[in-house]
């Protein structure tokens, strides 16, 4: 007959399975059935149910029956006879009372189905028009058979249960879950979850031994609280009503919930062992624990027979005390305590360090009570159930054990999920073999609980298909119980289905699908035609199912709520996945629409870095147990054979080569611009030299290296016939020589080069690291390491702590202890700036306390502090310690600039149940990576590294303050500059600068990626963008384009740009010599101070026009109070009026330099005793230390010194003025002025007028210009004729026209632009010889 499915009504359970389209169908019922058979015949349900129960039927399987009936609409009436009600009866076998007679008589159930040898939980049930009728070989029997029947009513169709008759059995007397794992403890309300689903699927053992509950461990003598905090619950701790709360649970389920105790070690060592337990388990008792373990797992394992007995003896006597004080006759039944369940020392066999030692170990324990249940877990800790190991317990214990299955267990791999089928899972986890299969039918085994992943909600999956396995053994079918298990996890069909899909990417290996599909595009991209489109199908699909059972956290079931929970980082990942595989697919698929990927292009980096670094995507666990216990966290692992490694495919294709920087170099690389000179560059670490075979270099050509980027040098080692050729650079546009071959410059440096000028003829020299070479600031490198005593655990040696590799550490194979020391030997002495020490965080590895020290000798030891502090002491919980992946941070100390030879890490206080990964020690990271000029600064000079880094992710901090200074640091002309932004709303102005000095604005940042134009300022030197408000734009890259076909470095060609520069320069060198008139300090005897520093800086030094040389005033006996030290200074005779103080400060320091100063006349007298009197008072703020400042003061009288007295300098490392300072420079001029004397003002404003236009943009016009009005001021005040120049313009019409023959007015002697003879042109600047103006470089 035709027969229609039924809409469940609103009381149907949440967990639905499907109804079935025909009668046909057998009822789907798990765990599968023995035998189920249906007949013709359907048994309509009524509203009101007529119960029978035997005495036999306790009151927990009542209540039971009564829940299920009243969830599908009816209602029971025990005892009842209510007319037209159906009527289901419940007995137990061997009773003797009416249930059994009836079942065994009018229904016809055969007693020889029911009750088959070494089973468990034997029943059958009935549907017939006589009733439904249970009938067990208990009552817990017939509470099992009620699982069936719930799952049968759920099926009804039209209101009626079809005839149907079942036999069932258990073949695992113990079937459940051990919460045994290394984690956080499930909740309570996931554990009583866990219980109501057991219930269901006729599971009966939940055993609690949580190796994070501190009171099952390290506090296992102690009561639980009473109440705990938010963190404490958060950490899995219990309170006594929590636990009374289970106990309630479990007695309404049947699910035995067994508290374990974990002694360690003191189970045999201690000599109150018992009492001691038996003291706690009373406490539990009273909180309605009925059910007990003992773990002795993962501690001392006994070698003795004497060890091995007293550990059963032990055992014997805590199961006879147990019976004593609660199962001793006419005990009430629910105060009687079940028998113990004990997990060995030995639980696995190869714990054993011999097969004898097992077999003593076992055959000792043999002699316990046979009632206690003890468990194993195979030949290994992760072994998967199989009759070879079951019959060796036999064999060895001489009976069965129940088995502890580390199934699905995931504390050895806290990153991932199984979430799929049984056999998949096993695929998955890193220690059970792939081909692993549970055997058809599992024999001498007394039971097989499993322990889950620390994902309570989740191991539903795993749990129904172990609840499916322990009943019915040859009856389990893996994938189709797998299938079956997603109607038991959430009642929404859209959810359900969307998390059954995205389940196979939840996985570490997900399908083979994925890989043909990723084949297939991967083949399309290589032949240039991208078809993303199958692809892109199944990715999309992926995201939107992750987008669907993200509805599973606002749902109003709380299972669904507590799956969220549980698979949240994993889901968050692959939804990303799926977001970032789509967004660069597009990327792909339209590579022509560069700045119309670029929000794209944003938004995968930012999620790429956050997949890294997001605590979205974080799962966490505990590790350890007992005092040991701390917080790991890894990103979630998922989709890892071909989803994971394609996002990375993709990302080379699609994001690493978006953000290209084509003329940058990784590497120093040699230079020329000639193609004959073959060099080579030679970096080995931080030291770079040129290797080059004895070569000709011509006239105007050059030789050299170019580095990486601009950085500070620390050392150069200079032939000194190199000299002379010797050109350094700092962005390949400006270029300097060396005074000296000693000479360090103190600037940046990009590049060094030899070039041959104009008149010095073909030079052939060769090049090497003993004639040239320069090094870079660097880190310092250890020479050797010393190690506490100890043995090295597997293979992590010294070396590792100093290879520069953050996932290399160095270990012991001890624990720590008390000042041990770890020691660097540097090999000299170094100037320490930071030392940076990166710390193991796994399984608590790491000091309590721990100490960074510095000495000179090896003997005499300081401490350094944590960088930003006072704290010598480093902590896992220091605020500065920086989180570089989940298994290691690192801080950073301040080497307060001191000298040292050795570094040493010491363990102040070593947590001696630990070891201590020590992952590195590095001294002077940070200087080195500091050293660099970064091509980007904001508005305070804070180098951003972030704008130039080419990763989309990085960007202008949120603090960053306007503007923006991009330097263009390559030797080519600058073609344009593109600018990767979010804008945020701010438009920024667009300026740029080839001096320097001037800016000029082209323009705004009105586009997220924007190129601009810089062609017409080939030879710039930065550009700037500059906002206002407290809101930034939101750069996040920024990268030159360069016409590499073009070079600024020094050539044989002069373009218009460069000589309008050159001859402006003169120009201003001119003015500058002729407006600061006479120099009044000719010497060095003119300086004098009683406080000049006997160790560094000399008085004669304030001359020689080299600021990184320097006077120093006495600091070696320390601080002293301001307006001590002074500089006098003896003036001509009769110097009277405004003077001009240039005063250069010292280029090589930050600290000390002179901020503030008085101006003191010497009245009378000298030295200390000397009478002076206020000039006045100059400000002069710090900026730069390679600045110099010009104040003017006016002496109304004419005194013969003057003291320049320090009253304050800027901060140092001790903080604040020190009383004690330096200069470089020092000159004193007359103010008077040669070209207002001689009535040149006019030539002088026309020359200064000439001068302006920028050198990128002068035309020939402004060059004639510009000649033309030096021409003339030359002419004006010195009387020179240039050459070519026919006549100059003065103010009486024509002088100085130019006779043949007559090169100048002036025809003998030298004079420099002050106008003052000289006897010899030595210094570099420009001269009056012979009438004709020259330069001296």
């Amino acid at each position: 007959m035709k027969k229609n499915l039924l809409k469940v009504s609103a009381l149907t359970l949440a967990l639905a399975l499907p109804c079935f389209s025909a009668w046909a169908d057998k009822y789907e019922i798990y765990p599968v059935p023995r035998s189920i058979t249906m007949s013709n015949g359907t048994l309509a349900l009524t509203q009101k149910v007529n119960v029978q129960c035997e005495s036999t039927i306790d009151k927990i399987t009542r209540n039971r029956l009564a829940s299920l009936l009243q969830a599908h609409g009816m209602e029971a009436v025990f005892g009842g006879s209510e007319e037209g009600a159906i009527s289901l009866r419940l007995g137990t076998v061997g009773s003797g009372e009416e249930v059994e007679t009836w079942a065994f008589g009018e229904l016809g159930l055969a007693k020889a189905k029911i009750m088959v040898s070494k089973k468990f939980d034997r029943h059958a049930i009935s549907v017939s028009d006589k009733g439904i009728t249970i009938l067990g070989e208990h009552t817990n029997a017939v509470f099992c058979g009620l699982a069936s029947l719930e799952q049968m009513l759920e099926q009804q169709v039209e209101g009626a249960l079809e005839h149907t008759t079942i036999y069932d059995r258990a073949d695992q007397q113990n079937r459940g879950l051990v919460e045994g794992y290394y984690g956080y403890p499930y909740s309570v309300e996931v554990k009583k979850e866990l219980m109501r689903y057991m219930m269901r699927y006729k599971m009966n053992t939940y055993m609690f031994g949580a190796k994070s509950d501190p009171y099952h461990s390290q506090m296992w003598k102690d009561a639980y609280p009473t109440t705990i905090s938010a963190e404490q619950e958060k950490n899995g701790w219990l309170t006594q009503d929590m636990l009374r709360d289970l106990a309630q649970v479990s007695e309404e389920t049947k699910v035995n919930f067994i508290w374990a105790i974990h002694p360690g070690n003191e189970f045999l060592g201690s000599g109150t062992v018992i009492s001691d337990i038996m003291s706690k388990f009373e406490k539990m008792h009273k909180l309605g624990i009925r059910h007990f373990g003992v773990f002795v797992d993962d501690v001392g394992i006994p070698s003795s027979d004497a060890d091995m007995k007293k550990n059963a003896d032990r055992l014997t006597e805590l199961q006879r005390k147990i019976e004593a004080k609660w199962n001793y006759e006419g005990a009430a039944a629910e105060d009687t305590v079940r028998p113990l369940h004990f997990v060995p020392q030995i639980y696995c066999n190869s714990f054993a360090s011999s097969v004898d030692q097992r077999k003593r170990f076992m055959a000792a324990l043999s002699k316990v009570p046979s009632y206690i249940t003890v468990y194993s877990t195979g030949q290994g800790v992760w072994s998967v159930p199989n009759n070879d190991h079951t019959q060796t317990v036999v064999n060895e214990f001489g009976r069965a054990m129940a088995w502890w299955w580390n199934y699905p267990c995931n504390d050895n791999a806290d990153g991932q999920l199984y979430p799929m089928d049984m056999y998949s899972n096993f695929v998955d986890m890193p220690s059970v073999g792939a081909g692993d299969r549970l055997p058809s039918t599992l024999n001498n085994c007394q039971g097989l609980i499993a322990n889950p992943m620390q994902q309570g909600s989740m191991a539903r999956t795993a749990l129904f298909s172990i609840a499916d396995y322990a009943w019915n053994n040859a009856g389990f079918k893996n994938e189709q119980s797998w299938e079956a298990s997603f109607k038991s996890l959430i009642k929404d069909e859209e959810m359900r289905q969307a998390y059954h899909d995205i389940t196979y990417y939840l996985r570490w290996n997900e399908p083979e699908t994925m890989k043909n599909l990723i084949n297939s595009y991967k083949s399309s991209l290589t032949g240039g035609k991208p078809n993303s489109a199958s692809l892109l199908a199944t990715i999309q699909k992926i995201k939107q199912d992750c987008e669907t059972v993200m509805k599973l956290k606002d749902s109003d079931i709380a299972s669904d709520r507590m799956l969220y929970t549980d698979i949240n980082p994993w889901l968050q990942t692959l939804h990303t996945y799926a977001l970032v595989t789509q967004n660069m697919l597009q990327i792909l698929d339209a590579p022509e629409e560069h700045a119309q990927n670029w929000p794209l292009v944003k938004e995968v980096c930012d999620s790429l870095n956050a997949l890294e670094e997001s605590t979205l995507y974080t799962a966490y666990a505990l590790e350890g147990m007992g005092n040991g216990i701390s917080v790991s966290y890894r990103q979630a692992q998922l989709s890892r054979l071909y989803l994971y490694p394609f996002i990375s495919y993709l990302k080379e294709k699609a994001i690493d080569t978006y953000l290209s920087n084509p003329t940058a170099i990784s590497a120093p690389m040699a230079i020329s611009n000639s193609p004959l000179l073959q060099a080579k560059a030679v970096a080995q670490g931080a030291k770079v030299s040129l290797s080059m075979q004895p070569s000709d270099l011509d006239v105007n050509k050059y030789v050299g290296v170019a580095l990486p980027t601009p950085v500070m040098l620390d050392n150069i080692t200079l032939d000194e016939s190199l000299l002379p050729y010797a050109r350094y650079s700092t962005n390949g546009k400006e270029w300097k020589t060396l005074a000296s071959a000693t000479e360090v410059p103190a600037e940046h440096v990009a590049y060094f080069i030899f070039l041959n000028e104009t008149g010095k003829g073909v030079k052939n020299f060769a090049l090497s690291e003993e004639l040239f070479s320069i090094t870079q600031a660097s880190q310092a490198k250890a020479v050797s390491v010393t190690l506490p005593q100890g043995a090295i655990w597997e293979g992590h040696n010294a070396s590792l702590m100093v290879d520069g590799d953050y996932s290399t550490f160095t270990c012991l194979n001890r624990n720590q202890q008390a000042n041990d020391k770890y020691l660097l030997d540097l090999g000299a002495l170094t100037t320490l700036h930071d030392i940076r020490i990166c710390m193991g965080t796994v399984n608590g590895d790491y000091p309590t306390a721990c100490r960074v020290q510095y000495s000179v000798n090896g003997t005499v030891w300081r401490n350094l502090k944590i960088k930003g502090t006072d704290t010598y002491n480093w902590s896992i919980d220091a605020e500065q310690n920086v989180r570089y992946s989940n298994e290691m941070v690192y801080c950073d100390y301040d080497g307060e600039a001191a000298q040292a030879r050795y570094v040493r890490l010491m363990l102040a206080t070593a947590n001696t149940s630990k070891w201590f990964r020590l992952y590195e020690v590095e001294v002077n990271r940070q200087h080195a990576a500091n050293s660099s000029l970064p091509e980007c600064k904001d508005g305070n000079g804070n180098s951003i590294k972030e704008l130039t880094d080419l990763n989309a992710s990085t960007g202008l901090p949120a603090d960053a303050t306007s503007p923006v200074v991009y330097s263009f640091n390559r030797q080519y002309n600058v073609k344009s500059l593109t600018i990767y932004s979010l804008l945020q709303g701010v438009t920024p102005s667009v300026s740029v600068t080839t001096d320097g000095t001037e800016w000029k604005t082209i323009g705004t940042l009105t586009e997220p990626c924007q190129k601009i134009d810089l062609q017409a300022y080939p030879q710039a030197l930065a550009l700037r963008l500059e906002w206002s408000g407290e809101k930034n734009p939101g750069i996040c890259e920024m990268i030159a384009e360069y016409d590499t076909e073009s070079s600024s470095l020094p050539n044989e060609e002069t373009d218009l740009a460069k000589a309008f520069a050159q001859l402006k320069a003169e120009a201003q060198v001119a003015l500058d010599s002729c407006g600061q008139g006479d120099k009044l300090i000719t010497k060095n005897s003119q300086f004098s101070s009683p406080y000049t520093e006997p160790n560094e800086g000399s008085l004669n030094n304030l001359l020689d026009g080299k600021q990184n040389t320097f006077w120093h005033s006495a600091w070696s006996q320390g601080n002293v109070n301001d307006g001590v030290h002074y500089l006098e200074i003896n003036l001509p005779e009769g110097t009277i009026g405004d003077v001009v103080m240039h005063y250069g400060r010292r280029s090589d320091t930050d600290g000390h330099h002179l901020i503030k100063a008085n101006i003191l006349g010497v009245v009378s007298g000298s030295g200390t005793a000397a009478k002076t009197e206020l000039v006045c008072q100059l400000d002069m703020p710090y900026k730069s230390q390679t600045e110099t400042i010009k104040r003017t003061f006016t002496l109304d009288k004419a005194y013969p010194s003057i003291r320049l007295q320090e009253v304050q300098t800027s901060g140092s490392m001790n903080g604040g003025s020190a009383g004690f300072f330096h200069i470089g420079e020092m000159q004193l001029y007359s103010t008077k002025r040669y070209y207002i004397i001689k009535n040149a003002q006019a030539e002088a404003d026309a020359l200064m007028a000439a001068m302006q236009p920028l050198a990128s943009e002068a035309t020939e016009e402004d060059m004639q210009a510009l000649q033309k009005a030096y021409d003339v001021f030359m002419y004006k005040v010195f009387g020179v004729i240039a050459d070519g120049v026919d006549e100059v313009k003065g103010e009486n019409g024509t002088e100085g026209r130019r006779p043949k023959g007559l090169k100048s007015k002036v025809k003998t002697s030298s004079y420099d632009l002050s106008g003052r003879r000289v006897d010899k042109v030595s210094h570099k600047g420009i001269y009056v010889v012979d009438g004709k103006k020259i330069v001296k470089p």
